[in-house]
């Protein structure tokens, strides 16, 4: 099927959706309860052909596919309880899944051959070998993002330094990542061979076969690109950053791996919705973006800002079908009570672990954003734990005071289970 195919049959789709969009809306204007569950599909719909819109007009030729086929699941599901469609059009509905199922894997296969044919052309080097390690708890890990001095890292160091392009490395899990020269999260992932192998080991172990994971702050999609691995081809996970250079990176990694379980979203998230103002890090600090007034490391400086859409967790999961989180990770440079301000019905719900990022200058005594974060993780009973990445260990806390990696809030029940596979000191052992 030629690319121009595609294009005809999906403005094909676009006109029955939006044939579709205002049968929806006449439900809605037409019922009598004025209820949500008609007011919601309509919405779906506006989505949807939003978006198919700006896949046919070439704007967004590598996230769309999956965004559609996600929204176009959740319009059949509308159909069929609505029964707003004839036959004949929800077979139409049929044809049009298959065919964007043909045009993702059409994308995949042409972001396979454009990074074979940049290798080719000295854009993106030959793929590189990790070190030879596996994932396991590992002590002063960070000090990867510096000057190594143990000689294997070092060594490994001096190559990172004389890179002048991207290269591929083999990875963990048959994964391979684009390793970025003079980018402190490349040069951390190339030297070690890891990152953040103590969350990481923690989040395999909380995470099954089938489970969905939410990454809020995904970066280019390191952990995103684990957890697809883990989950399954079952289970989901939804990869979620603001940041447009980093967007991309993050769809590069995706594409390159094929990894259609996962659903990203370029948008940050909030206590509501709108329209936020990014503030970009320079490229050796991509990992610092943030929504604040300044930078939460004084070594980031700003290269520009980005307009960027604001949304609440709650509502991008309800849009999207998804119906049961198991673990969810925030790091979003200081902003993570507001994501959790607008997670509070799957916070209620499911009860999914969190995974939290908590920056030094929000753990310092008294500080405000800390002290929400504390109280709403203790209104729902959860247990506190530090990710210690020096010890490396994992130990039961009181605040989010304590030097970390990360910080773990999960039910009792859970971090009991967990336990037993990776041991939380002064949980169950009294110290």
């Amino acid at each position: 099927m030629s690319t121009r195919d595609v294009t005809a049959r999906l403005r094909e789709l676009e006109q029955i959706l939006s044939r579709a969009s205002d049968a929806f809306a006449t439900l809605r204007d037409e019922g009598s309860d004025g209820s949500d569950a008609r007011r919601l599909p309509a919405e779906r719909i506006r989505r949807l052909t939003l978006l198919l819109r700006s896949y046919t007009d070439g704007q967004d030729d590598a996230v769309a596919p999956v965004a559609v086929r996600m929204l176009l699941d959740e319009y059949a599901m509308a159909v069929a309880r609505l029964r707003a469609t004839t036959r004949t059009e929800a077979d139409r509905l049929g044809e049009a899944a298959a065919t964007l199922d043909v045009c993702q894997k059409l994308l995949w296969r042409e972001r396979k051959l454009a990074s074979k044919e940049a290798r080719r052309q000295g854009e993106v080097a030959a793929t590189e070998d990790t070190p030879p390690v596996e994932l396991a708890m590992m002590a002063g890990w960070s000090r990867s993002y510096g000057t190594p001095r143990e000689s294997a890292a070092a060594l490994r160091f001096a190559r990172y330094r004389r890179f002048t392009a991207p290269h591929l490395m083999r990875w963990l899990e048959g994964l391979e990542v684009v390793i970025v020269p003079g980018e402190q999260v490349s040069q951390a992932v190339y030297v070690s061979g890891l990152f953040e192998p103590c969350t990481a080991v923690v989040l395999r172990a909380l995470l099954r076969e089938g489970d969905t994971f939410v990454d809020v702050g995904a970066n280019v999609g390191l952990l995103t690109m684990l957890a697809a691995r883990w989950v399954g081809r079952s289970g989901l996970v939804v990869s979620v950053e603001p940041s447009s250079r980093e967007f991309a990176r993050l769809q590069q990694n995706l594409a390159h791996n094929a990894l259609d379980n996962v659903r990203p979203l370029q948008a940050a998230l909030g206590s509501h919705d709108g329209t936020a103002r990014l503030r970009i890090a320079d490229a050796r600090h991509g990992g610092h973006n943030t929504l604040r007034d300044r930078f939460v490391h004084e070594t980031a400086h700003e290269i520009r800002t980005e307009a960027v859409p604001l949304m609440r967790l709650d509502d991008h999961l309800a849009a999207v079908g998804v119906r049961r989180v198991r673990v969810i990770k925030i790091d979003v440079e200081g902003s993570e009570p507001d994501v959790l301000a607008g997670a509070t019905g799957v916070l209620e719900r499911d009860r999914p672990v969190i995974i939290l990022a908590v920056d030094a200058e929000a753990s310092e005594p008294g500080q405000e954003g800390r002290l929400s974060l504390e109280n709403r993780l203790r209104s729902l009973g959860y247990v506190l734990v530090a990710i210690d990445a020096e010890t490396p260990m994992l130990r039961r806390i009181d605040d989010f005071t304590a030097p970390a990696e990360n910080f773990l809030a999960a039910p009792p029940e859970v971090a009991a289970q967990l336990a037993r596979q990776v041991p939380i000191a002064g949980l169950n052992d009294g110290t």
